[in-house]
């Protein structure tokens, strides 16, 4: 029982050991991983309709929710056949994707594509 009970206590050593290891390295090679960034939030015009929106500079696609892709009259527009999963810290489906979509940022115009989340997006929350 005692040599149980050591042996824990040595798997427990070396278990907090390579969590101070990977603190070092984080603080040396990945310090900008240690900084909590704001969100960062533009108005922007969608199909005439000015909306708020959350730039996530590590965002690979562009997202809207269901009830803003309403409010900007674009739901004709979804194409239902095509649906994408995502999954990071949770995991959510499109419900379609909207192929040409006008926005202007600032006084840039731009087209964009936007994949539609459903009625539980977050981007709603």
């Amino acid at each position: 029982m005692e040599i149980v009970k050591e042996q824990q206590k040595i798997e427990e050593r070396i278990r907090q050991e390579e969590i101070e290891r990977q603190i070092k390295v984080l603080e040396k090679e990945h310090p900008e991983l240690l900084v909590k960034g704001e969100l960062v939030f533009i108005k922007v015009k969608i199909n005439g309709v000015v909306k708020e929106a959350m730039i996530d500079c590590g965002a690979q696609e562009t997202v809207i929710s269901i009830r803003a892709c309403k409010e900007c009259n674009l739901e004709t527009q979804i194409d239902y056949r095509v649906k994408k999963m995502y999954q990071g810290v949770g995991r959510m489906e499109t419900i379609g994707v909207i192929h040409l979509v006008p926005i202007i940022i600032r006084n840039t115009y731009c087209i964009t594509t936007l994949n539609v989340l459903g009625d539980d997006s977050p981007l709603d929350h």
